[in-house]
């Protein structure tokens, strides 16, 4: 039955029959829109057949009808809601052969939309990776609690054999929270190199290559097409040919890292622009600057709440 209010005419017919009790059918489909009407309260439960005299047609309790609606609604909902959970099992097979298929062709490339959706992909691949995860990272900075989050999980993929390399940005070998992760990724045996400039963000692992969709942080493409997948590793290995190890000899930007390492002792000690530029022997425009890069690691602009996080991080100072 179609699920809908009812209308001015249905009311107006069923007050009729209501009023006089008991209604011929025929008297009923005289009414303006009548014979519709009859129908529909008929299916509805509003209106029913006299048993004794079929031609008589009677009005029925609104609750009454109402209650067996409801009842009729609640059993189509608990038989759709069993079909649809059905719905995976009964598909599997051929999701099954899909997937072959895709891959018997020419490779899969799917695009994923969602951080999580994208976090948990990674992680399934990180999971079950055996031969390589090359890495290459474009950002001019990493931020510190994403560092903390995969340090684990990589030291893990490292443990277990398999090759892992990553290209970063040079500007972020002055960070103390990427000195930090990469001084404990090689150890354990990872390699990292690091170039002044980078393309796009990818990861490759094992046969699976994965790098931004079209310049969206939230959506990535997977790539499992083997030709694809080839070239990109060849990619990596001519920038890693060109990267400069770490930690290897201090580079400029290294030299302007103990620099702002300096800076941030100051400000723990609660140095202003002026003396840090003073006893250091720099322009305040350099402090200024320096200040800046310490406020975006560190995700505030407050010189007052930079000096807090600052000193719950180093309580004993910067060594």
């Amino acid at each position: 039955m179609e699920r809908r209010d009812l209308t001015p005419q249905e009311e107006a017919v069923y007050r009729l029959v209501l009023e006089q009790g008991q209604i011929p059918a025929v008297e009923v489909k005289q009414q303006p829109g009548g014979e519709d009407a009859l129908a529909h309260l008929m299916e509805f439960g509003l209106l029913a057949i006299d048993p004794v005299f079929p031609d008589i047609v009677a009005a029925v309790d609104p609750s009454l009808a109402a209650a067996r609606q409801s009842s009729r609604v609640l059993e189509e909902i608990v038989r759709d809601l069993v079909w649809v959970s059905r719905l995976p099992q009964a598909t599997s097979a051929l999701a099954q052969q899909y997937w072959r298929a895709q891959k018997s062709q020419s490779g899969v490339i799917e695009v994923v939309t969602g951080l999580q959706v994208i976090g948990q992909r990674l992680g399934l691949l990180l999971e079950s990776s055996r031969r390589r995860m090359l890495t290459i990272h474009p950002e001019p900075r990493r931020p510190e609690t994403a560092l903390e989050s995969v340090l684990g999980r990589d030291l893990d993929v490292i443990q277990r054999g398999v090759d892992v390399r990553s290209i970063y940005l040079s500007p972020v070998r002055r960070q103390v929270a990427v000195r930090a992760y990469m001084e404990a990724v090689t150890a354990a045996g990872a390699g990292i190199r690091t170039l002044p400039k980078l393309p796009l963000r990818q990861f490759i692992i094992d046969d699976t290559a994965i790098v931004p969709h079209q310049g969206d942080s939230n959506a990535a493409v997977f790539i499992q097409d083997p030709s694809t997948v080839n070239a990109m590793v060849e990619f990596f290995e001519l920038l890693w040919s060109l990267g400069e190890d770490f930690p290897g000899q201090m580079s400029r930007e290294e030299q302007i890292g103990e620099t702002l390492l300096t800076v941030i002792r100051m400000l723990v000690d609660g140095k202003s622009t002026r003396q840090i530029s003073r006893e250091l022997k720099l322009s305040e425009r350099m402090v200024t600057r320096l200040r800046a890069e310490i406020n975006d690691e560190y995700g505030t602009d407050s010189a007052i709440r930079l000096g807090w996080l600052l000193r719950e991080r180093f309580p004993d100072g910067i060594k």
